[in-house]
């Protein structure tokens, strides 16, 4: 999926993309997007897919993936350090 300017969102018109982010989910291998986006009515937005159905997120969702990647990535580091 890709959001643009033009794209219908339950909150309104995206007017425009502000950031594209890469999401990653344990486990999952669709729905690695996530955009910040400006509407019609000039508010912000977050927007990602779940099961490839476009939604409008809460910011929170995305503060609980940096930390989970960020866990990952510390995970990947120790795994790293032990073969050295």
């Amino acid at each position: 999926m890709r959001v643009d300017v033009g794209t219908k969102t339950e909150r309104g018109i995206v007017t425009k993309v502000l950031h594209t982010a890469k999401v990653m989910h344990a486990g999952w291998e669709m729905d690695n997007e996530a955009w910040a986006v400006e509407l019609e009515d000039g508010t912000r937005a977050v927007l990602t897919t779940s099961h490839g159905a476009l939604y409008v997120a809460d910011c929170g969702e995305f503060e609980d993936k940096l930390r989970e990647t960020e866990e990952s990535a510390a995970s990947i580091r120790t795994l790293l350090g032990l073969m050295t």
